[in-house]
């Protein structure tokens, strides 16, 4: 009697993880997102310290256009009458307004002629607005002037009147008591043009333009004047004003980028920004501090 023997099936292999195993891929998943975040953020801030090198390096193309067209005369840092003319410092808006005022008298609205008009190299968060920023219902002249990303070191490149610890340049009698040899009013006048800060990375004014949130500031401070004025340690990860940090941003690993007076851009930290032979073009050390003519 023959008999049919059905052959066995195999029956598919559906084993699922199990928990443990689930844990290991989750937990190898975590470890390698852990190893990636950090470098990511390397890679984000080093795009962006490239990024700022170029601005800054930008800027000083367009302040020494200036001087081209001014007789060598250096753009100056803060004032309220020009003094080429004697009337009140005044600028011109993207729609070719006249500007007036604190937004005049600080440098943003008087460099953009030179760099075409081109607000991201003050506020490059600002890409996205190039066809809003025409529009002539809307006036951003103030909010622009007050927080650049780079300010400038308007006290010894240019001379201020300005509330930044500097001797006024328009009171009459500080030419008188300090020469005028201490702060750059020519192209020509600094003997070490690729030390001195004209430019560096900075913060603590707050602007806002088309709901944009800015933090910067149109001007840099030293750490010396008539004497020393910022902190004496560097900052760490508490929270510190601008004022004691002479509103230096060290946004990259401790270190500010910096354009230099000959239009070359770098880095500098902390210790380094402590050296008043790059800020002042008369200072012949670390410590130097302004003081009267004898």
């Amino acid at each position: 009697m023959n008999r049919f023997v059905q052959p066995a099936v195999p029956r598919p292999w559906n084993r699922a993880f199990t928990l443990v195993e689930l844990l290991v891929v989750i937990s190898v998943i975590g470890l390698l997102i852990a190893i990636l975040i950090p470098s990511l953020g390397a890679a984000r801030q080093s795009a962006r310290r490239v990024q700022d090198l170029s601005v800054a390096r930008q800027l000083m193309i367009g302040y020494t256009a200036y001087a081209g067209d001014h007789r060598s005369m250096v753009m100056f840092g803060f004032l309220r009458n020009d003094p080429e003319t004697g009337k009140p410092v005044k600028a011109m808006d993207l729609n070719g307004l006249p500007i007036s005022g604190l937004a005049a008298q600080r440098y943003p609205w008087r460099l953009m002629p030179y760099l075409d008009y081109n607000a991201t190299f003050f506020y490059q968060s600002l890409d996205d607005y190039d066809e809003d920023f025409i529009d002539p219902s809307f006036d951003f002249t103030y909010e622009f002037s007050a927080a650049p990303s780079f300010g400038l070191n308007q006290g010894f490149v240019g001379g201020s009147s300005d509330s930044d610890g500097t001797p006024s340049i328009e009171h009459p009698r500080t030419s008188q008591t300090f020469g005028d040899s201490w702060y750059v009013r020519r192209i020509s006048d600094p003997e070490h043009p690729d030390r001195l800060i004209t430019f560096a990375t900075a913060f603590g004014r707050s602007a806002t333009i088309y709901d944009e949130e800015l933090n910067g500031n149109y001007k840099v401070t030293p750490p010396y004047i008539h004497q020393r004025v910022w902190r004496s340690a560097p900052p760490d990860d508490s929270i510190v004003s601008s004022g004691e940090v002479g509103n230096i941003d060290l946004r990259y690993s401790d270190e500010a980028v910096i354009g230099f007076f000959d239009a070359h851009a770098d880095s500098l930290g902390w210790e380094d920004l402590q050296d008043m032979r790059h800020w002042a073009p008369t200072a012949e050390t670390p410590d130097w501090t302004l003081q009267p003519l004898q």
